[in-house]
């Protein structure tokens, strides 16, 4: 970025261009803590046993969502290396195609009743870069596609137990009194709704 500075000396124009510094990062960035300052440690200190006296500095950094990856180059022997925001996850670990961070920012967007319209001007007055609106929306599907299917197995699940509750009296000749559960209340309104002696 180049600014140019006008100054008036002694009725002369005098004018002369800074180089702001390229290297500056702007605004604020999620940082998983334990992970980033263990791993900038233990890179600047693998590489000083190949370079006694080079240091590490910022040169760029690439974002993907919330999550930032920053290239770092030595000073004396331009060697890179890459330090990440967040802790990479392993295959095992991923739950979607989407960094932990990103996907619990639009998980709690949701859950809270908000929209990627709310999240972004959220980061924005944070002074964050934004999650963009492809990842937003794909994350949003994929989470939506969770919610379906878990939805449908809670739902076979009550049907099984309505199933029960209903062939009691023909198989048993009786009713159940009592109904003991966890905290889904959307079995036990099934159970009222679809039991012919539910409401007793």
């Amino acid at each position: 970025l180049i600014i140019n500075h006008t100054f008036r000396v002694s009725q002369h124009n005098l004018i002369y261009e800074k180089d702001e510094d390229q290297y500056k990062i702007e605004g604020y960035r999620f940082v998983e803590m334990d992970y980033f300052f263990k791993k900038a440690l233990s890179l600047q200190s693998l590489h000083n046993l190949k370079c006694t006296g080079g240091k590490l500095e910022y040169s760029s950094e690439k974002r993907s969502g919330l999550v930032s990856v920053y290239t770092l180059k030595c000073n004396m022997c331009d060697c890179e290396e890459h330090l990440a925001t967040e802790k990479p996850q392993t295959s095992e670990e991923k739950s979607n195609n989407h960094s932990t961070i990103n996907t619990a920012a639009v998980w709690g967007t949701l859950s809270t009743g908000g929209s990627y319209t709310h999240l972004t001007e959220l980061l924005s007055v944070m002074n964050v870069p934004p999650l963009g609106g492809t990842v937003f929306f794909e994350i949003q599907r994929e989470l939506d596609d969770a919610y379906e299917i878990n939805s449908s197995s809670a739902f076979m699940e009550a049907d099984i137990v309505i199933g029960g509750f209903n062939s009691s009296i023909a198989m048993h000749g009786l009713r159940y009194k009592k109904f003991i559960a966890d905290g889904d209340s959307t079995v036990y309104s099934r159970i009222k709704q679809h039991v012919s002696y539910g409401h007793e």
